[in-house]
């Protein structure tokens, strides 16, 4: 293992945490088979407790207005631009992936971010007035509760921060 490979850490409510688990993952660099970090197997109270923390959120996050949630995400897209080299490099590095093609799957983040932020005019309802004899029907989208999302090994920045997080918490839920 080199000497930049460190211990990752979990977050809970926005709280870096030491994980209390024995049981360690080496994440590996496929273009030189270098340990650059070890992931956690968190525990079994470590998982619910991040579990718990998203439950509780919920009901605060779901009615918090669509267009207040979406200002987060703007932030994330800033975030994201920002720190748009570092994140690559990142990528690049954990995945062997050549630098244009990680820099590929950020941007791709980016533009997915940007979808979502216009929830706002996605979660419009909707209604048809007369479908049957004496019969109205309205069609309402509402938050639904926790997500969990597990990232494929081929897009592991894309598919999560991308296709799965911001339209889950643009649309009121929360996401582990």
């Amino acid at each position: 293992m080199s000497e930049q490979a460190k211990k990752l850490k979990y977050c809970v409510n926005g709280e870096w945490l030491t994980s209390e688990t024995k049981t360690y993952m080496n994440c590996y660099n496929p273009s030189t088979g270098e340990v650059i970090a070890q992931a956690p197997q968190c525990t079994a109270e470590e998982v619910e407790s991040v579990v718990a923390a998203a439950k509780a959120a919920y009901p605060g996050w779901s009615n918090t207005p669509v267009v207040k949630r979406v200002q987060v995400l703007f932030k994330f897209k800033t975030l994201l631009e920002k720190h748009l080299d570092e994140l690559t490099e990142i990528l690049a590095r954990e995945m062997g992936k050549a630098w244009e093609e990680a820099k590929g799957d950020v941007l791709k983040v980016v533009e997915v971010v940007e979808f979502a932020c216009g929830m706002p005019q996605l979660m419009k309802g909707e209604a048809l007035m007369d479908c049957a004899t004496g019969y109205d029907t309205t069609m309402y989208h509402h938050p639904v509760g926790v997500f969990a999302g597990i990232a494929p090994w081929n897009f592991p920045a894309m598919i999560p921060q991308g296709w799965m997080a911001p339209i889950c918490i643009a649309a009121g839920n929360c996401f582990v």
